[in-house]
């Protein structure tokens, strides 16, 4: 099912957004008749009620959100609010909502959603924070700092997924214990975060978790080194690829690409790869 939503956000984002109408200097949402709002509320609950078993599920499903993105930006305070129903984020019948609002919503939008951080309704205020936040966009760092010390922990760590998002390193401390705890879950979000802060401060905080007494420790500093580090860092992460524990090997081989080279890590390298890439690092940095 996953992949079935990849495909329709995909399609979805190639099809042209039509407007209802001209919108005002202010950034609001475009105003929906009430028929066209009704219309929008249908086709919602027809999309989010589709079973998989269904016989033409998958075309079915991308009909229903074709038509809802159809309507352009008013469609969205409508799935909003369903969105806000929903019992889970992590639920189907939300993750069919949340491609149709990434679809719709746009870099623009960032402050209208920061209305709704306060929501009440926790996979509305989740999915905001979110999409707020992969829009790096510096203006909303004050709502997304209103947030880090929010009682529930996914708030909490969404805000300062969103400040480093925004160029901050206010959320440092939350996102490096997402780290420790939920790379393998949450490696490519966190590391997105990561570099939105690269620069010598991220980085020296980030070498300073290499001293911790266990590789775990360590392997957590290299694959954020790899967001946040330079390459003037490059020669303290070599002593890493002499340890015997692969997990190091491979975290200081990644942690190399990002810094000198700016490339995303890799995953599940072979033994015989880590002892070759290891070597040409030596070589490339050492001369």
């Amino acid at each position: 099912m996953g992949a079935l939503l990849a495909c329709a956000s995909a399609i979805l984002l190639a099809a042209p957004v039509q407007e209802t109408g001209d919108e005002p200097e202010a950034r609001t949402w475009p105003k929906l008749r009430k028929a066209q709002r009704d219309a929008v509320s249908k086709t919602i609950g027809h999309l989010t009620r589709i079973e998989m078993e269904d016989e033409d599920a998958d075309r079915r499903i991308l009909a229903a959100s074709a038509k809802i993105v159809a309507v352009g930006r008013g469609a969205a305070p409508v799935l909003m609010a369903s969105l806000s129903r929903r019992k889970s984020l992590e639920a189907e019948d939300a993750r069919r909502i949340v491609v149709c609002l990434d679809t719709l919503v746009e870099p623009a939008d960032g402050v209208l959603l920061a209305e709704e951080f306060g929501s009440r309704r926790r996979p509305l205020r989740l999915w905001a924070l979110s999409r707020a936040a992969s829009f790096d966009d510096a203006a909303l760092l004050p709502a997304f700092r209103g947030l880090l010390e929010h009682e529930d922990g996914e708030t909490a760590l969404r805000a300062a997924l969103g400040c480093l998002r925004a160029g901050s390193l206010d959320g440092w401390d939350p996102v490096v214990a997402a780290a420790r705890s939920a790379w393998r879950r949450r490696g490519p979000e966190l590391r997105a975060a990561f570099e939105r802060v690269r620069s010598p401060e991220a980085e020296q905080r980030a070498l300073r978790l290499l001293a911790a007494p266990a590789n775990a420790g360590r392997v957590t500093g290299l694959r954020i080194l790899g967001g946040t580090g330079t390459r003037d860092g490059a020669p303290q992460v070599l002593p890493y690829l002499d340890y015997q524990d692969a997990a190091v090997k491979e975290a200081a081989i990644n942690a190399l690409r990002g810094m000198v080279d700016g490339a995303p890590p890799l995953v599940n390298i072979s033994a015989f790869d880590l002892i070759g890439r290891a070597d040409a690092w030596r070589k490339r940095l050492r001369g």
